[in-house]
């Protein structure tokens, strides 16, 4: 009978403590609130001395979450397995992301407030992410605007930052020629104006430092019509010798790729096969003919549109190019030389070459020389050299040449650049380059058309002068 009237108590005294909340009655706080900050899964303890400060006979201590009575006295009102009372502290278990809020343990004394002591829980959470569409694989037109989301969760609030490959995505910034913006606190990345190279896997990362962050991921696809682009878009054969054409084709839907030759539809027969390798299309002619010599288009089509790319294949000799030598050859006279590709025999040189005047970056007026050949063609490269003479010492020069066989001529090489070194005039006819070592000597004077220092050409003046007076 006495167990039944302590208990009828209790429940009396919780009854009057919730009564007082509704009516508005303030309790006084025992030092100032205490704020935890504790990771959800971990263990909450929260301490209470009010027992200790005011512990007159039949006192009983509350705990309470917000308005609602967790224990009273050494009873638990709140059925919860995670819940303890150990003395006077309150401990709760695996607490989840809906324990925090304000706890607070209470005394009634004879005032018309009760002592209370005050707690401030804030659950963190580590941060989650949630990608729309949840598949996470978006597909749009090129030319469009498109949004890829990234919805973030956690407490506190994550900070949500984008990534495509290795290169962070900030708004404003130009992404491959799409104009780029973040909204929703970074969880909305809009793409403007999107085209091909937009394509890809895009990363989206939600911190708060609180354990790890999530990665969420989304991809982009963008459909578009075919884009072209021959390798070479004139390509040098020979008779008798095998030639391979090929086209980088780029399209989202797969294209289908046809080829002509001229302007009519190319039959393959026995003549030519085709093959791919990724987006690399070869047309291969397996034994080049004089009648084989046309111009070939790739034609690439899909759902969104065509696209082609025109192939010259001809007999005329390669671009010749520079080897970047000049050797000296006696005072005013050097020896420039150049190699070029032809299956065919070569039957002439253009070489160009004058002197730049000073303070002009090109030549005003070139000389002309015609080099006579035949000389022997090859499927592998055909040196020539040639001496100039009459040139100003320590001057500036620059020269091209071009090549002739029995299908035309080819293009002018690049412009080759080149200074003249300054060599004294009394050096004994032994220390002078003997003509059968023209081919050999090393390069002395020679500039290549990229900007070079002027320190870096005395250099090179200096060490071939070094090399001329080397006994």
């Amino acid at each position: 009978m006495k167990g039944m009237t302590n208990v009828l108590l209790i429940f009396l005294m919780i009854e009057f403590a919730c009564m007082n909340e509704d009516e508005g009655v303030q309790y006084r706080i025992i030092g100032q609130e205490k704020i935890h900050k504790i990771p959800v899964g971990s263990k909450l303890s929260l301490d209470c001395p009010l027992i200790q400060i005011s512990n007159r006979p039949g006192t009983i201590m509350l705990w309470k979450k917000g308005h609602r009575v967790l224990t009273a006295g050494k009873m638990k009102v709140r059925r919860d397995p995670r819940l303890e009372l150990l003395g006077s502290s309150l401990q709760i278990q695996g607490i989840g992301i809906h324990d925090g809020g304000r706890y607070s343990c209470e005394v009634e004394t004879d005032a018309a407030e009760p002592l209370a002591v005050v707690h401030i829980v804030e659950i963190l959470v580590p941060p989650t992410v949630k990608t729309e569409p949840a598949s996470g694989d978006i597909t749009v037109r090129e030319g469009t605007s498109v949004s890829l989301e990234c919805r973030a969760n956690g407490n506190p609030a994550p900070r949500v930052s984008w990534i495509r490959g290795d290169e962070p995505v900030v708004a404003g910034m130009q992404l491959q020629g799409g104009r780029i913006e973040l909204g929703s606190n970074g969880m909305i990345l809009t793409l403007h104006n999107v085209d091909r190279r937009n394509t890809g896997v895009y990363h989206c990362r939600g911190s708060n430092g609180v354990g790890k962050d999530a990665i969420g991921k989304i991809r982009l696809h963008v459909l578009y019509a075919p884009i072209i682009k021959a390798v070479n878009r004139v390509v040098e054969g020979g008779t008798g010798h095998r030639k391979q054409l090929t086209c980088v084709v780029h399209a989202e839907p797969s294209a289908d790729l046809t080829w002509y030759k001229n302007s009519m539809l190319l039959d393959l027969g026995t003549r030519y096969s085709i093959s791919r390798e990724g987006r690399r299309h070869h047309l291969i002619v397996h034994k080049v003919g004089v009648e084989d010599f046309a111009n070939y288009s790739c034609h690439a089509s899909n759902s969104l549109g065509r696209s082609k790319e025109v192939i010259q294949l001809r007999g005329n000799p390669c671009v010749p190019v520079f080897d970047n030598k000049v050797l000296y050859n006696g005072a005013g006279a050097y020896t420039v030389s150049w190699y070029t590709t032809s299956f065919e025999d070569i039957l002439e040189y253009r070489l160009l070459y004058t002197q730049v005047e000073s303070g002009l970056e090109t030549a005003s007026q070139w000389n002309t020389i015609i080099i006579n050949g035949p000389q022997g063609g090859s499927i592998n490269p055909i040196q020539q050299h040639f001496p100039l003479g009459g040139l100003e010492e320590g001057a500036a020069y620059q020269a091209k040449v071009m090549a002739r066989n029995r299908f035309g001529w080819s293009e002018y090489s690049d412009v080759f650049s080149f200074i003249t070194g300054t060599v004294p005039h009394d050096i004994p006819a032994e220390k002078q380059v003997p003509e059968h070592l023209n081919g050999n000597l090393p390069p002395l004077f020679a500039l290549n058309s990229s900007p070079v220092s002027t320190s870096c050409n005395h250099i090179i003046l200096l060490f071939g002068m070094m090399l001329l007076r080397t006994p």
